[in-house]
């Protein structure tokens, strides 16, 4: 079984692999939201909604983890949604299990990590790790570009 690196999502100002948590002033204006709002509820919120709030921002990934607001990665850096409240153990297990078969439940709950493809509707598709993180449900979601770029979107040499 792999480990999870991004089992742990640190605190703001701590770093987090090459990336480091930025406090609000530092968000990008695409995710940066007014602190005096009401955060918003995660209970009735689907996993779809915050995949399209990922492409909406040109994010690459989102985080899923029990005791933070859904995270981003943006240009290589982590940062909160912090627009909605943090999660709670059983918003992050319904998000996820909302999306499994009954196959892949049962394949989670014994090997306690599963890695799938999942299409949203309209959205994209998405690379999911499911994970144990603290003994919660925990999930990183990396967007799977539909377009293939070519050499030179690539900046691949000629030789090549």
């Amino acid at each position: 079984m792999v480990q999870n690196p991004q089992a742990i999502i640190p605190e703001a100002g701590e770093p987090y692999g090459d990336a480091q948590i930025k406090d609000v002033q530092a968000v990008p204006e695409a995710l940066a939201q007014d602190e005096t709002e009401e955060k918003l509820s995660l209970d009735e919120v689907h996993l779809e909604e915050l995949m399209a709030k990922v492409l909406e921002t040109g994010s690459s990934d989102l985080h899923l983890s029990v005791g933070r607001p859904p995270c981003v990665r943006l240009n290589g850096k982590v940062y909160d949604l912090s627009e909605y409240e943090d999660f709670r153990p059983s918003v992050v297990q319904r998000m996820i299990y909302d999306v499994l078969t009954d196959e892949q439940i049962q394949r989670f709950e014994n090997e306690l990590e599963l890695d799938f493809a999942y299409s949203a509707q309209n959205i994209a598709r998405f690379r999911v790790n499911a994970y144990r993180d603290r003994s919660h449900v925990a999930a990183a979601l990396r967007v799977i570009p539909t377009d293939i770029p070519t050499p030179e979107q690539l900046h691949l040499p000629a030789v090549v």
